[in-house]
């Protein structure tokens, strides 16, 4: 199987649907210490069939609890120092306010991007 990764542009929202429950994670060869997240997708109309995914946008991927066959909505955004994410709307900060509001552990500490 090839594999394509999507893109995220600024400002599109991107609805992908989950073809696995979890990512592939594998250590990252350019960069030691960290790792490598890869999201299975449903073949998008370009061809594209996952994404790379930063440690934040895992962790934001994971709080909102989708899982395989699920659609999710990213949004790839540009603040005042530095590009985040959405996932479904939210924030890495308002996952970590919804955390902390049920008692959950946060999400993450920091953006990592």
């Amino acid at each position: 199987m090839e594999y394509k990764a999507l893109k995220f542009e600024v400002n599109v929202v991107n609805q992908v649907t989950l073809s696995f429950d979890a990512p592939r994670i594998t250590p990252s060869k350019k960069f030691p210490g960290k790792n490598m997240i890869w999201y299975g997708i449903k073949e998008l109309i370009n061809g594209e069939n996952g994404f790379n995914a930063s440690e934040s946008l895992h962790a934001m991927i994971q709080a909102s609890g989708a899982k395989k066959n699920d659609m999710i909505e990213i949004k790839k955004c540009i603040g005042d120092k530095f590009a985040y994410f959405t996932v479904n709307g939210k924030t890495l900060d308002d996952y970590n306010k919804l955390a902390a509001s049920t008692n959950e552990v946060e999400v993450v500490n920091s953006f990592t991007e």
